[in-house]
């Protein structure tokens, strides 16, 4: 291409000289090398540099796919026992305590202010759960009664209200085995309370009492009789 316009450039100087001189060189209009100059200048025109709208288009970025993340791992409950007398011991088989399952990582086996095991909530404020032997009302306590079933086994559930205000809910229920009963108290979270409650009364079940281990009594030593000499 280059080399094409340079005699299309060299060719016009040659034309403009001719011309200029009075065809001094080249001697009529109708000389051939005019001609020929003429029709090198037709076909040999400057083909113009493509427009920017002429370009190829600027290949999109790809963005490269999202980065896969493990899976967390399951945090599974840590399931404990809590085991005692049934509070009823006449209407429960000799021999069997209570057991509940819970998650230990949401309640607490502890006592209580009057030395009973208690279970505790660690995220409800003041949700607990004790053994309850029906030891009667406060004063001016009223009761109401309602049997539900809780899991597998029926209960008994009494609600507690004085001057109005639900002060606790009594539990009373068990397997075939065993029959005891759990108060559970709180103070303004009471349905979440209730609620925790009864997912861990799901799990109650008889289990044989464990038996105590004899302790051996001292063997009493025989004294040497004494040798009376004459």
């Amino acid at each position: 291409m280059s080399r094409r316009i340079k005699i299309v450039a060299t060719g016009v100087v040659v034309l403009a000289s001719a011309l200029f001189l009075g065809r001094s060189l080249i001697g009529r209009p109708e000389s051939p090398l005019l001609s020929a100059l003429q029709r090198v200048a037709e076909q040999d025109e400057i083909t113009p540099l493509p427009s920017p709208t002429d370009l190829p288009p600027t290949p999109t970025e790809t963005l490269l796919p999202e980065p896969e993340l493990p899976t967390p791992e399951s945090i599974l409950p840590i399931l404990e026992i809590w085991t005692g007398a049934p509070s009823y011991a006449a209407e429960s088989e000799p021999g069997y305590d209570f057991r509940i399952f819970y998650d230990g990582s949401a309640w607490a086996l502890t006592v209580d202010e009057v030395g009973l095991p208690a279970l505790v909530n660690r995220d409800i404020p003041y949700c607990m759960v004790t053994p309850a032997a029906g030891r009667g009302l406060p004063r001016g306590a009223v009761s109401e009664s309602q049997f539900r079933t809780i899991g597998r086994f029926p209960f008994e559930v009494v609600t507690v209200t004085q001057n109005g205000e639900i002060r606790y809910v009594n539990y009373f229920g068990g397997d075939t085995v065993v029959l005891t009963g759990f108060q559970v108290s709180f103070q303004e979270q009471r349905q979440e309370c209730l609620l925790a409650v009864e997912n861990i009364l799901q799990t109650l079940s008889s289990v044989l009492a464990p038996t105590p281990t004899p302790t051996p009594s001292p063997t009493a030593t025989e004294s040497p009789t004494p040798s009376i000499t004459p």
